[in-house]
């Protein structure tokens, strides 16, 4: 008989500092029909305060490229004030620090730069998982990782 798996919940309120990948806040803005309701537990949870998160600023960057091609200045505006407004969630700029780490994990795990960046950002801060959907990254002693396509509804 196998162990049965923590819900999401379960597991993200374990930690007092997760971290999020900007998949998570665009599933949150859009309200991806696969995704979305995981994506709202995940959230539930920071804006209750049972967990905190930080997110990177490369977040926003990710975010807004689709609504800027598009021309839809509105939605980008709305985007904008939406992640801003986040309870219990910090933005965190790119520093040399972070810049240096990211460049170590980046050489050490041969990840792409926007996901060095992100993981940086999240081991730096004191993060202790990494809330993802991107199923290529490794698994890494500095942190724990999960993917919430096993928790989609």
């Amino acid at each position: 008989m196998g162990t049965r798996r923590p819900s999401l919940t379960d597991l993200v309120v374990r930690h007092e500092l997760i971290a999020l990948d900007s998949c998570m806040l665009i599933y949150h803005l859009e309200g991806n029909e696969s995704f979305a309701p995981a994506a709202r537990e995940v959230f539930s949870c920071i804006e209750d305060g049972r967990t905190h998160a930080v997110v990177s600023t490369l977040a926003l960057l990710e975010i807004q490229v689709a609504p800027y091609r598009h021309k839809a200045e509105d939605l980008a505006d709305c985007n904008y004030a939406l992640l801003r407004q986040l309870r219990n969630c910090r933005w965190v700029d790119m520093t040399y620090e972070l810049a240096d780490r990211a460049a170590r994990l980046r050489a050490e795990y041969r990840l792409a730069t926007p996901d060095a960046i992100h993981l940086a950002t999240a081991i730096e801060c004191g993060a202790t998982l990494f809330v993802t959907n991107d199923s290529a990254l490794p698994d890494m002693p500095e942190i724990q990782l999960v993917q919430i396509a096993p928790y989609a509804r």
